[in-house]
């Protein structure tokens, strides 16, 4: 059942949002949504968007109701409304982004939290991840804190179509999250990607090797994040309890990873300091050995 952001809208629009909202939530006796056919939801949809558009500062509670119908529409079971809520979804963003990008961004981030059906969530995430590189700086931070809680949530999921949608969204979000992220909470975001390695879905695998070369690559520490993402990795491959599928996906994880940080910053190549962390490490290890043996 949608529920829509209180408020006092101006009169555009509101009556396409009124007659919309009774169409999704099915409201008894609602005949005026209730038996509406699929070109007059299209038409209502066109009409919530061109009115949203053009609503004044004061008025822009609409956009908020806008966004959250037009999300919820995208999981109708009728195919061309669910093609005519994302065409309008986009259109609506694309016409506010340059006067409305906070609230936008805020009501698409109010999507993902809910963590709705896939087709939803799917619009939600692309939509997301498309203003995300115009983010303001004051809210960086915060949107890189608030956004690894959702991404775990959406990574537990049993649902390869938003997965898959995970893998581009990583791609656009996580280069510009890295950076803001503490290492003890990198680590942990890690350790729930690395739960879906054994599952056995090339899918899943593949989501998880683009992230952690993502995050290896953009994080300020990456030699540091490298070396332990590799260690962990390994001790996942031999396990001697691995699964064929967990060694398939922790190899899959390997090439990623070995590929990405031999041509990372060539000037100050990431495979080389990860090798001179693990030369350190060993000749700490042998001189403590020989002091002790001494």
């Amino acid at each position: 059942s949608l529920v829509m952001e209180p408020g006092k809208d101006s009169s555009a629009g509101s009556g396409s949002l009124e007659v919309l909202k009774r169409y999704f939530n099915n409201a008894p006796g609602a005949q005026s949504g209730k038996h509406l056919t699929n070109s007059e939801v299209c038409a209502a949809l066109v009409d919530l968007a061109d009115s949203a558009s053009s609503v004044t500062q004061r008025h822009s509670a609409i956009i908020s109701s806008a966004v959250e119908i037009m999300v919820h529409a995208c999981s109708s079971s009728e195919s061309d409304i669910r093609l005519s809520a994302t065409e309008n979804l986009r259109r609506l963003i694309k016409g506010l982004m340059a006067t409305q990008l906070s609230r936008l961004q805020q009501d698409l981030f109010h999507e993902l939290k809910k963590n709705g059906s896939s087709r939803s969530l799917c619009t939600a995430l692309d939509c997301f991840a498309s203003l995300y590189p115009l983010t303001r700086a004051s809210k960086v931070i915060t949107y890189a804190q608030n956004l690894l809680p959702v991404f775990e949530r959406l990574v537990a999921r049993d649902d390869e179509a938003v997965i898959d949608s995970l893998q581009d969204v990583f791609g656009r979000i996580l280069p510009g999250m890295a950076p803001f992220i503490a290492y003890n909470r990198l680590q942990l975001f890690i350790e729930k990607l690395l739960e879906k390695l054994p599952g056995g879905l090339i899918v899943y695998q593949r989501m998880v090797a683009i992230a952690m070369v993502l995050l290896c690559a953009n994080f300020t520490q990456p030699a540091a994040l490298t070396n332990w993402m590799l260690k962990r990795l390994l001790e996942m491959g031999c396990m001697r309890d691995a699964s064929d599928s967990q060694v398939h996906g922790v190899l899959l994880c390997l090439q990623q990873m070995m590929a990405q940080i031999s041509t990372t910053h060539p000037s100050d190549n990431l495979l080389k300091k990860v090798g001179d962390d693990q030369d350190t490490h060993t000749h700490t290890c042998t001189h403590t050995n020989t002091h002790e043996h001494t």
